[in-house]
């Protein structure tokens, strides 16, 4: 008999695994997933190898080929990131209406005493608390269709973390805006989110510039060694 509740973990593992190679760019854009590899890997059938790709397939993390079979799909292509920080955006400021007309004065006291445990010393246990500190406020959201929806988009999230630089005053930013949601103000929260967005758009121009830089002088280099 088949155990489905190992199965659905077994699954959760291997698609954990390989999102996270991914986004860390440890898998290359265009390499193949293969799925008997990926099953000998894991000790585990080709079952729950192929259900964790297909699972990937919709997160768009992965792409099936003719003739190639699931490959890693281009998760930072500059149009996908530029439609997904525009989503991201959105979803940020209604965020913020909705905790602060639903959120108890409890909860939000709550998460700024997380949040306040922050350092630099240990960023795997940063990490942890900012995951938990989201996933407090997003509950105190009491919107389920949301939550559904940042669930959905908390993997997109993944990948723009990898795809911009952070800044370098994070924790300010993060205490002013939590600040913000304690007092309830609206405007100033959504100033802070759009003062990050500004960054991070300025970040991608001068990224983008880099790139063009780096390609021209690339292009330079070849054309002098073609003339010698």
């Amino acid at each position: 008999m088949t155990d489905f509740h190992a199965a659905g973990d077994h699954t959760r593992r291997i698609a954990d695994a390989l999102r996270g190679r991914i986004v860390r760019g440890e898998i290359a854009d265009g390499a193949r997933l293969v799925e008997a590899d990926i099953a000998a890997e894991f000790g585990v059938s080709r079952t729950p190898a192929r259900v964790a790709l297909d699972l990937l397939e919709r997160e768009g993390f992965v792409e099936h080929r003719r003739n190639r079979g699931a490959v890693v799909k281009s998760t930072h292509h500059p149009r996908e990131i530029a439609d997904a920080r525009e989503v991201q955006g959105a979803f940020a400021v209604l965020f913020v209406k909705l905790v602060v007309a639903h959120a108890t004065d409890e909860e939000l006291r709550d998460g700024k005493a997380r949040l306040a445990e922050l350092s630099d010393e240990d960023p795997a246990a940063a990490e942890e608390i900012l995951a938990d500190v989201q996933q407090r406020l997003i509950a105190a959201t009491r919107n389920r269709v949301f939550q559904q929806a940042m669930a959905r988009f908390e993997i997109r999230q993944r990948v723009l973390a990898a795809a911009i630089e952070p800044r370098t005053d994070a924790r300010r930013w993060l205490h002013a805006l939590m600040d913000a949601l304690v007092a309830r103000d609206v405007e100033a929260a959504v100033s802070l989110l759009e003062e990050e967005e500004s960054r991070i758009q300025r970040v991608g121009v001068d990224r983008a510039l880099r790139g063009l830089e780096e390609a021209e002088s690339a292009a330079s280099g070849v054309d002098g060694g073609g003339r010698g």
